[in-house]
């Protein structure tokens, strides 16, 4: 094969990639099963494992075509190290694990984002950033369905249907998005809440208020989920991102006037007013539990697991069957839930994986962070570096009360995000 048909090919294959990637971000959020047992998660989780088999597979044919020696399009030598290490050691665990078969999930889980992330920085080079806005999109369209929602319009079951359900499930569904929570759309609006604030904030030349507009929009989705960790994560991730584009010193004055604005608009807004107070009630009656809406008991269970196996962990996934184990205490009763994930993806991992899981995590998002070092020679390599420590950031922060590695949509959203801002601060 000559080297200008070695081109052509390669650049066939990153069309297809770009295409099973960009695809893959914009879908994962909105496809669902209204007939299903399980309508919002299982759905996503299947077109994740599709997604990543459709891209493995193309990986592989153009490795068996030699096409890719004319170029190099693997990640930074960092991110290879990390990939490797992160699949040797879930693998280690998972042959290690109390029930092998379960803990295999979590392993493909793995590959499945692995898979996505180095595609992603293969075709960066291939788009520009607007190539966020189906991110933006998908992310717009949770809003919109939510916000009809919370109005009384039912959209994703028939109005039938939801007549028939019991109170607490017609409660859970009322809000449910296209992604089955409040507490999964707000975790689902962090990363592209923020990539908006980033793109708003650039030097561009022309049609500067669509990200800016968008920014708003999810934004606001974000805040009426009233999810308090999300939203947590949100202010995190702004601050940052306004340190890191502006400096210190410069924007001291937005940070604390955003600060002023957000709480006002937080404190006029009833149903987000009403949790604050309720929370900081049950604070001052030292009743943690509930300001943690029912999580503690989970938290010391994830505790326990990895107390009782620090270095090996009780196996990826298998936090749910370890779960009434490490969580009955002697003289007290027994949890009246179960929990089928910790709630804080920090002690999920250090339970499942251990110590070395948890370092090897830590690695990645330092590795990533770093990106934020370097120069900025166009556009899209400036975006990179203002939004790579902010979306870490923001991500550190929601993985503390929830457990966005543990979801589909923000496991796509989080590998094609970080593979795409990679690709387009690598030179090539």
């Amino acid at each position: 094969m000559t080297r200008a048909a070695g081109v052509r090919q390669s650049l066939t294959i990153d069309r297809i990639l770009l295409f099973i990637v960009l695809s893959g971000a914009g879908l994962m959020p909105l496809v669902i099963s209204p007939s299903g047992s399980d309508s919002f998660r299982l759905p996503k989780l299947l077109l994740l494992r599709l997604e990543a088999i459709a891209l493995i597979a193309t990986l592989s044919l153009d490795w068996l075509w030699r096409i890719n020696a004319t170029r190099t399009w693997f990640p930074h030598r960092q991110d290879r190290i990390i990939c490797y290490t992160a699949v040797a050691w879930t693998g280690t665990t998972t042959l290690c694990s109390s029930l092998p078969l379960q803990s295999l999930r979590s392993f493909l889980t793995l590959i499945c984002g692995l898979a996505i992330f180095v595609a992603s920085v293969r075709v960066a080079p291939l788009v520009t950033t607007k190539a966020l806005y189906v991110l933006f999109a998908s992310a717009l369209i949770n809003v919109f369905v939510y916000l009809l929602q919370i109005r009384g319009i039912w959209v994703t079951i028939a109005a039938s249907r939801a007549a028939a359900l019991n109170d607490i499930d017609r409660l859970h569904l009322a809000e449910a998005g296209l992604l089955g929570n409040r507490d999964d759309i707000g975790t689902a609006l962090i990363l592209p809440a923020l990539l908006a604030c980033t793109l708003a904030l650039q030097r561009q030349k022309e049609r500067r208020w669509i990200p800016f507009i968008t920014a708003i929009l999810l934004v606001a989705g974000l805040i009426a989920t009233r999810t308090l960790a999300s939203i947590c994560a949100l202010a995190v991730g702004v601050t940052v991102l306004l340190l890191v584009r502006f400096g210190a010193r410069v924007a001291l004055i937005p940070i604390l006037a955003g600060g002023i604005a957000a709480g006002a608009a937080l404190a006029l807004y009833a149903p987000f007013r009403y949790r604050i107070s309720n929370e900081v009630s049950q604070l001052r009656a030292g009743d943690l539990d509930s300001v943690l809406s029912g999580r503690l008991i989970a938290y010391r269970a994830a505790l326990r697991m990895f107390g009782e196996h620090p270095f090996l962990g009780v196996g990826p996934g298998r936090f749910d069957g370890e779960f009434f184990d490490h969580a009955v205490t002697s003289g007290r009763p027994g949890p009246g839930v179960t929990f089928g994930e910790a709630h804080n993806d920090h002690l999920q991992i250090l339970a499942e994986t251990g110590c070395p899981g948890y370092a090897i995590f830590a690695a990645a998002v330092i590795s990533l962070s770093f990106m934020c070092r370097g120069p900025r020679r166009d556009l899209r390599e400036a975006f990179s570096r203002d939004a790579a420590l902010p979306l870490a950031a923001g991500f550190l922060v929601s993985a503390l009360a929830q457990f966005p590695l543990h979801l589909a949509t923000t496991i796509a959203t989080l590998a094609t995000t970080f593979g795409l801002l990679r690709g387009w601060t690598t030179n090539r």
